[in-house]
């Protein structure tokens, strides 16, 4: 029995969430850039399991996979979550758009606002980065990466 309540829309960041990328500043971009080009980077431990659990016991959820990424960079994306997470395959993924300048969690918070408008009932994000639980509605459920994979992956046993 799931200790989650029922679903009906499941929203994954990427980077810190889904994928352990290493924490970068302005001029370490393109060597995260070389990483992800040369499938360097490696899942969170426990996020494969975790993410097979939810839906696995939410088969009728909706998921995007929500990121702060450029969209330029959405052929390697999804490239890397068809290698590591098989599960999602068919995901909608909500990139930002190319020449964007907002900060990553307003930039995703706008994204993640039209994503909401179109799935009535509970949501369930699973995001690293704390400033993304201001965008949840009250019935809405949240899980801080990437501590989370463990306890969500052990609730939904």
């Amino acid at each position: 029995m799931s200790i989650v309540p029922h679903i009906a829309l499941l929203v994954l960041d990427l980077d810190g969430t889904l994928i352990a990328s290493p924490m970068v500043d302005g001029e370490n971009w393109s060597a995260w850039e070389a990483s992800l080009r040369a499938s360097d980077l490696l899942p969170v431990p426990g996020a494969q399991e975790g993410v097979r659990r939810l839906l696995f016991q939410h088969p009728r959820a909706s998921f995007y996979l929500l990121t702060g990424r450029n969209d330029r960079l959405r052929s390697l994306t999804c490239a890397w979550v068809a290698r590591h997470f098989p599960c999602l395959d068919g995901a909608i993924v909500s990139m930002r758009p190319d020449g964007s300048l907002l900060p990553s969690p307003e930039c995703k918070g706008l994204r993640l606002k039209r994503i909401r408008d179109k799935y009535p009932g509970r949501m369930l994000l699973v995001d690293d980065d704390p400033a993304m639980r201001g965008h949840l509605g009250p019935a809405d459920i949240w899980a801080q990466a990437p501590d989370c994979w463990t306890e969500l992956a052990e609730k939904v046993a």
